[in-house]
């Protein structure tokens, strides 16, 4: 797991150098290579991501929330979102699809991401460095 972390960082890292898209952060296409094959828990990862950010546009018009408030902020709703998705989750039908997510902090990085440079694009390089770190782990170790 130590060497699948480390080669994900270094792709990461190289991915944005060349192209200077984030993929959400260093961290995040690595955690989410560990889920490639729970598609249900990446999409109740990136729905709260889209939750946490679409609540930070709500809180912006009415407080200064910009630089490091700002990422707090999508920490702290990331982690309360996903707080509640685990707590209320199971009582309602949708458990049966799974609908979880990546870690605690995961969607609130996203969610980061994606108000600095764009909901399509972090998505788009998140899922592309992802799956290459996957491949790159499955041919490697």
């Amino acid at each position: 797991m130590l060497e699948i972390a480390v080669i994900g960082i270094l792709i990461s890292f190289i991915f944005t150098e060349l192209t200077g898209f984030y993929p959400g952060g260093i961290v995040v296409p690595v955690w989410l290579s560990f889920y490639v094959d729970q598609p249900y828990r990446i999409v109740g990862t990136i729905l709260t991501a889209l939750i946490c950010l679409t609540i930070y546009k709500i809180l912006r018009k009415h407080f200064f929330l910009y630089g490091r408030r700002r990422f707090v902020i999508m920490i702290l709703m990331s982690a309360v979102l996903t707080y509640f998705l685990k707590r209320f989750l199971p009582a309602t039908d949708l458990q049966i699809v799974e609908l979880e997510t990546v870690g605690w902090i995961i969607p609130g990085l996203i969610a980061n991401t994606m108000e600095r440079q764009g909901v399509i694009v972090t998505i788009l390089a998140a899922f592309a460095v992802s799956i290459t770190i996957k491949l790159v782990a499955v041919m490697v170790l």
